[in-house]
């Protein structure tokens, strides 16, 4: 599946919501490995942006990058040259192994109690890894 590495924060935030719920087998097993292929990707971006903010930070006389509050600190021209890359870098779109799964599945936490109530919220966090 094809997603902008700008999704990638999203994703991932709403399935580590999800793993904390009671779902049946097919969906948590989904869900657990989509949520690892998204933190491998994400980890992979914040160290593109790490990179990024060290090519652009202002350094003080030893070399040492300038940070306040642990950020980095930029001179206006460095920080618009900054957000233009990484906004260029948000926008590519990467080939991910996404899990999909049916809607069905969703179906079986109506049917017992065992399972946690799928909310409308639920829904759209999984809305990129559901088949018809």
């Amino acid at each position: 599946m094809k997603i902008k590495l700008k999704e990638v924060a999203g994703y991932l935030s709403g399935l580590m919501e999800l793993s904390e719920k009671r779902l049946p087998a097919k969906v948590s097993y989904a869900v657990m490995k989509n949520q690892k292929v998204l933190e491998m990707e994400y980890k992979d971006l914040d160290q593109q942006r790490v990179k990024l903010c060290e090519t652009y930070a202002e350094q003080d006389e030893n070399g040492e990058y300038i940070t306040r509050d642990g950020i980095y600190v930029f001179s206006d021209e460095n920080r618009e040259l900054f957000s233009k890359e990484y906004n260029d870098v948000l926008e590519e779109e990467i080939e991910v192994n996404i899990r999909l799964i049916a809607v069905g599945e969703l179906d079986k936490c109506d049917e017992s109690e065992r399972y946690d109530t799928v909310t409308p919220k639920d829904f759209m966090t999984l809305e990129f890894m559901l088949k018809e």
